[in-house]
């Protein structure tokens, strides 16, 4: 019960799945010296079902801090670093094609068209790009 308990608890904290390997573990350990024979657990199952176990968490962490270090493939915050192609001349405002999508945009430097772009910041509906 306590490593189911603290299995579930892991969802919230950082602690990377080690509790409730340890208790399982442990609380399995308790039953290889159980006196009555059907209680009894073989320790290489024990050690099977703990390296499973493991890996499993192993694999599932290292899962997940790889996708909380990419960055965000949709909405505004996927779109800073996107590259694009000016669609018009752009003195303070113009268009830019960006993603397979034409967008409004804006610049502090003049960008021509035809010229590469890339988007440094997303407000509203406009987007600020610069030369590349």
């Amino acid at each position: 019960m306590l490593s189911l308990v603290l299995s579930i608890a892991e969802i919230k904290t950082v602690s990377h799945g080690i509790g409730g390997i340890v208790s399982l573990d442990f609380g399995s350990l308790l039953l290889t010296d159980s006196g009555e024979t059907f209680f009894r657990i073989h320790g290489g199952l024990i050690l099977t079902t703990t390296l499973i176990l493991a890996a499993f968490v192993v694999f599932v962490v290292r899962k997940v801090v790889i996708v909380h270090r990419k960055m965000p493939a949709s909405g505004k915050e996927g779109l800073v670093g996107e590259k694009g192609v000016a669609d018009s001349d752009i003195c303070d405002s113009g268009k830019v094609f960006v993603r397979g999508e034409y967008w409004d945009a804006w610049s502090d430097e003049r960008i021509v068209l035809g010229e590469k772009i890339v988007v440094i910041r997303v407000e509203g509906m406009c987007l600020k790009v610069k030369k590349m």
